[in-house]
């Protein structure tokens, strides 16, 4: 209890004046703790803090110390395995969380995708208790593309023709964010006498497997009389592979074609 005292004047303004004391007694009663419940956020590959592998590393207060007109509360010390992490919670509300940055889950997130990893923390008075929550937000991996099959070969014809003469290749491509949709574009490097397209078939954007870059290479016969048997004429062209979220992976593919002596054409 707290005993307050005040006292009270009346004066009638001749002279005659009475004072009167008031007391008053303030009786406490416990307070009810009150829980907040806390949240956190992590970015992939964003701020990893050591040891190795990484870690993506947040923490929070499930008491509100800025507030003092709150008891706070008091809770079970925890360590519990999340979904993706680790929380460490303290009798005070206190509590951190570190998950690996490098497990799947989290790497296969595309640009903004989200996971979270959420717990219930007991109080101490074994009725009440508190919710934690970790947003982890996905940042865009770039694809890959492997280095093989990004050469190619003809040989022109003895004989001259309006033929068209080709040749093929497949270039594989890893991309681990689940939910990337790719588009690849083929670009002439320099002036060349033929052209190159490039498709993608198939496409494992949805199951973070990558997929195939398939090029095609096409020059006509006849614009190849100029060069001499074993002479050698090299056209390059760059293939890049966009993930659509920024992300864009590049190969140059040469294609080298070859001269032949030229049979005589009797008119």
């Amino acid at each position: 209890t707290k005993v307050e005292k005040f006292t009270v004047q009346v004066n009638d303004g001749h002279g005659g004046v009475v004072n009167q004391d008031v007391v008053l007694t303030v009786v406490g009663t416990t307070n009810i703790p009150v829980i907040s419940n806390s949240s956190g956020a992590v970015t992939e590959d964003v701020n990893i803090q050591l040891p190795e592998p990484g870690y993506l590393d947040t923490n929070g207060n499930l008491n509100d110390p800025s507030n003092l007109l709150k008891t706070p509360a008091e809770f079970q010390d925890l360590n519990e395995a999340g979904k993706y992490g680790e929380f460490v919670v303290k009798s005070d509300g206190t509590w951190t969380y570190s998950a690996r940055n490098d497990q799947d889950a989290i790497q296969q997130l595309a640009e903004g995708e989200t996971l979270s990893d959420t717990i219930y923390v007991p109080a101490a008075n074994g009725k009440d208790q508190g919710r934690i929550e970790v947003t982890i937000t996905g940042t865009n991996d770039i694809p890959r593309l492997a280095s093989v099959d990004t050469s190619g070969a003809i040989t022109e014809q003895s004989v001259p023709t309006n033929a068209l003469l080709s040749d093929h290749g497949q270039i594989n491509f890893t991309d681990i964010d689940l939910t990337d949709r790719h588009t690849v574009s083929a670009l002439a490097v320099g002036s060349n006498l033929g052209q190159l397209e490039a498709t993608i078939n198939p496409d494992g954007g949805g199951i973070g497997s990558g997929g195939v870059v398939n090029w095609n290479y096409s020059v006509a016969d006849n614009k190849l009389e100029y060069l001499a048997a074993g002479e050698t004429r090299v056209e390059n062209f760059t293939v890049q592979i966009d993930d659509g979220n920024g992300g864009t992976a590049s190969k140059t593919i040469a294609i080298t074609i070859t001269g032949t002596e030229d049979n005589p054409v009797i008119s």
